[in-house]
């Protein structure tokens, strides 16, 4: 499996570099700096902590994260049906979970690159917002630590893995895995995310989000304010690493179930 896992990660990267879907994939990750941007110079009250806090927490992670995920996922396996290559595959003496997991790192690595970039460009564009407050309140003059800024990157690249191996699972035995990853993205995700009760946990954003809140004061106060319900970030830690796991494994196991 594991020679198979490298074989088909080093033949796939290359393509996906290339490929015009990194390009609408790095465009989308970029977009949450531009509510920074209009938000650090045109608003006279705004800190980077605050920019980076209500950027990150109703557009990043409740909507480009999960969309770019999808997109990234829901090819893992889609991508090769759709070029009539999948066939080809089965046929074949190869591992199928190796082939799927070889798929999933060779789209989730460009990924995690481009959301990187981006996430880092959104906390460097927040910075700017100290220099307009600072004129009133010198206090405000302080940006983000280094801490906060490597926090909010750690949660945008751990929900992206969580968020692409649920989606290559779904893709691993859907024929039409990018309609249903749109129901779960923009029903489950932005409804549930933002209820109370036990409902909200099955929304990824909410525990993404249990991470963030103790990392500053401006994420402290969001959540008081919207009254989410925030849970320990041992058990998001916990969560989130299981779903990821878990949801490779199924993906892994579904492909290896599928008929021709």
């Amino acid at each position: 499996m594991l020679q198979t896992l490298w074989l088909v990660f080093m033949r796939h990267l290359p393509r996906v570099l290339r490929s015009r879907r990194l390009l609408l994939l790095a465009g989308l990750a970029a977009l949450p700096m531009l509510p920074a941007f209009f938000a650090a110079r045109m608003k006279l009250d705004a800190t980077a902590d605050s920019v980076v806090a209500h950027v990150s927490w109703f557009l990043m992670l409740q909507l480009v994260l999960p969309l770019c995920a999808l997109i990234a996922g829901s090819a893992v396996v889609a991508e090769e049906a759709e070029d009539r290559t999948l066939s080809w595959v089965f046929m074949r003496p190869v591992s199928r979970p190796g082939f799927f997991l070889g798929r999933l790192f060779a789209l989730l690595l460009p990924l995690l690159l481009v959301l990187g970039l981006a996430t880092l460009g959104m906390v460097a564009v927040a910075q700017s917002a100290k220099g307009a407050a600072a004129a009133f309140d010198p206090e405000q003059a302080q940006g983000l630590t280094p801490g906060h800024g490597m926090r909010v990157l750690l949660v945008v690249l751990v929900g992206a893995t969580a968020y692409t191996a649920v989606f290559a699972a779904l893709g691993s035995r859907l024929k039409h895995p990018l309609m249903i990853g749109l129901g779960y993205a923009f029903v489950i995700e932005a409804l549930f995310g933002n209820l109370t009760g036990p409902t909200m946990k099955l929304a990824l954003s909410h525990h993404l989000r249990s991470l963030l809140v103790d990392s500053s004061a401006a994420y402290n106060r969001l959540a008081v304010q919207l009254g989410s319900e925030i849970d320990s970030p041992q058990e998001a830690w916990v969560t989130l690493a299981s779903v990821t796991l878990v949801a490779s494994a199924l993906g892994a196991y579904l492909l290896r179930r599928r008929e021709i």
